[in-house]
């Protein structure tokens, strides 16, 4: 058995607009678990993932400066059913930094296919849930690409095979999550 975990800590603050002098503070952690028989078959594995972020946002009002809190988290965990299959599923829960006691939810099922390095497609089925009770379910269909600016590639590029491949997987996939044209450049 071959087993790996990872763990990220992320801090970030900057300016928010609200006022001169007013800041967001981001602090996130997060871990990562991955697995894969050796003694089975080879395009088997697993990865489960789990992050919690909260943040603290200066606003101004009235009596002067008033800073609002929010805390937020998600898990996944991915199967690889093939070479080139996955499913998954997706918790996530956040917390409104206006109202910490509002808090959105979702879950999602996942099936991706990637017929290259370079491309991935997804079909999600997706459940959200909002703090004023709304519910909604959707289906959603991507197809990411990555397209490489070969301008400003170098000429070589040194490390780890199974690193880099799992770099390009993560950017495919944090695109067709995070981006709305599912693209990264």
């Amino acid at each position: 058995e071959a087993a790996n975990l990872d763990l990220g800590l992320s801090l970030a603050e900057g300016p928010n607009g609200v006022t001169p002098d007013s800041r967001t503070q981001l602090r996130g952690f997060d871990v990562t678990y991955r697995w894969k028989p050796l003694r089975q078959s080879r395009y088997r594995g697993a990865v489960v993932r789990g992050e919690v972020f909260d943040s603290r946002r200066e606003t101004a009002t009235t009596a002067g400066i008033a800073t609002q809190e929010a805390f937020g988290w998600f898990a996944s965990a991915d199967y690889r059913l093939a070479r080139r299959w996955w499913l998954g599923t997706l918790l996530e829960q956040s917390e409104r930094p206006s109202d910490p006691h509002l808090r959105d939810r979702a879950s999602s099922l996942l099936l991706s296919f990637s017929p290259s390095e370079f491309m991935l497609l997804r079909g999600q089925l997706r459940r959200g849930e909002t703090a004023e009770g709304e519910r909604d379910l959707d289906l959603l269909l991507q197809a990411v690409e990555l397209v490489v600016d070969t301008q400003r590639v170098p000429d070589r590029l040194r490390g780890d095979p199974t690193r880099l491949s799992q770099a390009l997987l993560n950017l495919l996939s944090n695109a067709a999550k995070f981006t709305a044209k599912g693209m990264i450049q």
